[in-house]
């Protein structure tokens, strides 16, 4: 036959008050969500002490990834001059991709997927001597003699934020 209930310990008859906060170590350890399986009947439940955590980590370390993109861009700022465009302004029209350097539909379809215009619009900002010491995660570095011939190689060789992050911070005198 079925159990009859085991009867309610006495000390649950304190007031609760003195139940606010789980004692300590009666947080589950993290990975066991499903312990213990039933929490007490006079604590809160442990896991919406335990939601904000994790969470908060995560957004700290994508914002030093910011900080330290950002302070890695100052020090390039400084450390070159901006140079000013030649008169012929490299239009996106007049870039064109070779089958190398060719946008696949599956890098397209990336969030951190810049455009063309958007890729120019970051890199153009760079001298010469920037833009070539810049690498991408091939190793490819833009050539030319001319900024726009240089700037024009350059963009197609990143095609996402992360990647242009990491094209700009390999041209960083202080690594």
């Amino acid at each position: 036959g079925t159990k009859a209930p085991a009867p309610a310990p006495q000390f649950q008859q304190v007031p609760p008050i003195y139940y606010q906060f789980p004692p300590q170590g009666y947080y589950p350890p993290q990975g066991f969500p499903n312990y213990p399986p039933q929490p007490m009947p006079y604590f809160p439940n442990p896991w919406m002490f335990q939601q904000a955590p994790p969470q908060q980590f995560q957004s700290q370390s994508k914002s030093k990834r910011d900080q330290e993109f950002e302070e890695g861009l100052n020090r390039l700022r400084k450390e070159y001059a901006t140079a000013p465009m030649e008169d012929d302004r490299l239009s996106v029209s007049s870039l064109k991709s070779t089958d190398s350097t060719r946008t696949t539909d599956s890098v397209r379809d990336r969030e951190d997927y810049l455009k063309q215009s958007e890729r120019l619009f970051i890199l153009q900002s760079f001298t010469v001597g920037a833009l070539k010491n810049m690498r991408n995660y091939e190793g490819q570095t833009p050539a030319g003699d001319r900024k726009t011939d240089v700037l024009a190689r350059a963009v197609q060789l990143v095609k996402t934020k992360t990647e242009i992050v990491d094209f700009i911070l390999a041209a960083c005198p202080y690594k």
